[in-house]
């Protein structure tokens, strides 16, 4: 990961796109300032601009793990660590959001938890007020939040679908890929194990081989003209969290 590669971290104004009373607070503070309370960059990503004049202000997502707070048992056997995810853009289209998350190594992938867990809200207001809402945030996160997601695993754990149910969780998942464009993958697609540890019928174990496959396997399709194409993984940050969460929902729901 090299965070040179990413300019819209390092942005010292906001898009020129922007009006006159966009306040811009730029990330790196915010960034050192969760550093500086012992949080680590673990992973960081960028919306790929179609301009390069829009490249230093795009959409970014850094995820970040503290090295007090323990490390979760997969009800698979395996590691689970808590994160912090942040989000922020410097184009108008994003404030800070702070987001609980949890990474699997069991697939590599990292999980955003769902509404059901409110995340924070942080406008832009100022580099020390928006550089304290965000530390409270991470704060409340932490305290109130990281709890309720160790209950939600639990829960999901213990709950086994039916094969209809499997394939209802799919079809939602394909739901919030596609946004009622006729989809290109398929529910046996999006249920494909690749792993022996993934062959449970839980509603854990099912949303993290869906989420897996939705939005980080390459598949190959064919279009209703019957062409060939290769399927890529979801790239646009928006997607990812749009995704990641409405699929927590899902399952949360499956096994409340």
């Amino acid at each position: 990961m090299n965070l040179a590669d990413l300019p819209a971290i390092y942005a010292t104004k906001p898009s020129p796109r922007v009006s006159s009373s966009y306040v811009f607070i730029p990330t790196r503070p915010i960034v050192e300032g969760l550093e500086d309370s012992g949080w680590n960059i673990v992973g960081a990503q960028q919306t790929k601009s179609r301009s390069e004049e829009r490249a230093p202000y795009a959409r970014h997502m850094l995820r970040f793990r503290h090295p007090d707070f323990s490390e979760l048992i997969d009800p698979r056997g395996e590691t689970l660590v808590p994160e912090l995810v942040l989000v922020n853009g410097h184009d108008g289209t994003a404030c800070y959001r702070l987001y609980a998350g949890v990474f699997s190594f069991v697939c590599a992938n990292g999980l955003i938890v769902g509404t059901m867990l409110a995340g924070a809200v942080v406008r832009h207001m100022g580099l020390q007020a928006t550089l304290e809402s965000v530390q409270s945030g991470a704060v409340r996160i932490i305290d109130e939040e990281f709890p309720q997601l160790v209950t939600s695993v639990e829960r999901m754990a213990s709950t086994k679908l039916t094969r209809s149910q499997e394939h209802d969780f799919a079809r939602h998942a394909l739901e919030l890929r596609y946004r009622g464009v006729s989809p290109l993958l398929t529910t046996d697609q999006l249920l494909t194990r690749h792993r022996p540890e993934d062959a449970a019928n839980d509603a854990w174990t099912t949303l993290n081989v869906i989420q897996e496959n939705v939005l980080s396997r390459k598949f190959q399709s064919t279009s209703f003209t019957g062409r060939r194409s290769n399927i890529r993984e979801v790239r646009a940050i928006k997607e990812q969290i749009n995704i990641n969460r409405g699929l927590w929902d899902y399952a949360a729901k499956l096994a409340a």
